[in-house]
């Protein structure tokens, strides 16, 4: 008899592309927020989700490193439990609850893909790639350091360019090129 949680089914359930959960996860994630066009963001919910009209256009990113490993200990093995992420959050209404809807993510490992679709998300294979950091001083490699204890320095604003409040309360110039975009 075939056994497994997905396909591709096994006699010994080993061959399935997702093991059956739970599945933990560890990874380093960078993330930003954005602004987009409100009309393009409005046009992505799926029926039962609505733009929010408060924060319209308003986004996340995330490039995520991740190690994972279910049931079958896949830590082991590298080529499964490892993979790069990227997906896009816009946000959006739920019964006038304000949530985060996921309309684009990449993988690159078809195991990942496996658990996402099971999870409900519209992932897809990609190329994922972000620059690391190691605990060895190299030219190959960003140093890692202690970060300062004062606030970060931002140019005045010139021509073309505006300012906004981040969450941490310095107003950072934002050029206007990065406003507007190829997109």
């Amino acid at each position: 008899m075939l056994q497994g949680y997905t396909v591709p089914l096994s006699p010994r359930g080993i061959a399935n592309l997702a093991t059956k959960p739970p599945w933990h996860h560890a990874g380093v994630v960078v993330g930003a927020e954005f602004w987009t066009d409100p009309a393009a963001a409005a046009a992505t919910p799926p029926d039962g989700l609505t733009h929010d009209p408060q924060t319209a256009g308003h986004g996340t990113v995330l490039f995520i490193d991740w190690q994972y490993s279910g049931s079958q200990d896949e830590y082991l093995d590298p080529v499964r439990s490892q993979y790069h992420e990227f997906f896009v959050l816009l946000d959006a209404r739920w019964q006038d609850t304000p949530v985060a809807w996921c309309p684009y993510i990449y993988v690159d490992n078809d195991h990942a893909l496996a658990r996402g679709w099971i999870q409900g998300f519209p992932k897809k294979l990609g190329t994922v790639a972000q620059t690391r950091t190691f605990t060895v001083a190299t030219q190959a490699a960003p140093a890692l350091g202690r970060a300062t204890d004062s606030p970060p320095r931002c140019r005045p604003p010139a021509t073309g360019w505006r300012t906004r409040s981040s969450r941490c309360g310095h107003r950072c110039p934002i050029p206007a090129r990065w406003q507007r975009g190829p997109w």
